[in-house]
C-alpha cells in the first residue's frame, strides 16, 4: 500500500521565542482596536440618541449633536484610511 502523504518530504516552521511574542502582540493589537472600535460606535450611537430626544426641547442643541456626528464620522473614516493603507513613500 502507498502512502498518501509525505511527512517527510517538508520540515515544519521553525518557532521562535521572538516569533510566539511577535504573535501575541499582533493579538493584543486586534483585540485593542476591537474595543476602541466598539467604544467609537457606541460613543455615535449615544449622539444619536441624544440629538433624537433634544430636538422637541432644543432643535438648535439636536442639530450640533448631529453636525458633531457627521464630523465625527468622517473624521473616523480618514483615519481608518490613513492607517489601513499601505505607505507607498517608504524613507529607504
Amino acid at each position: 500500500m502507498t502512502p498518501i502523504y509525505d511527512f517527510e518530504a517538508a520540515s515544519p516552521p521553525v518557532l521562535t521565542e521572538t516569533i510566539l511574542r511577535a504573535r501575541a502582540e499582533e493579538k493584543k493589537l486586534r483585540r485593542q482596536t476591537a474595543l476602541v472600535t466598539l467604544a467609537a460606535v457606541l460613543t455615535q450611537v449615544c449622539l444619536v440618541v441624544l440629538g433624537l430626544v433634544l430636538y422637541p426641547v432644543q432643535p438648535q442643541a439636536a442639530l450640533a449633536c448631529f453636525i458633531y456626528l457627521c464630523l465625527s464620522t468622517a473624521g473616523g473614516g480618514v483615519v481608518a484610511l490613513t492607517y489601513t493603507r499601505k505607505r507607498r513613500f517608504l524613507l529607504s
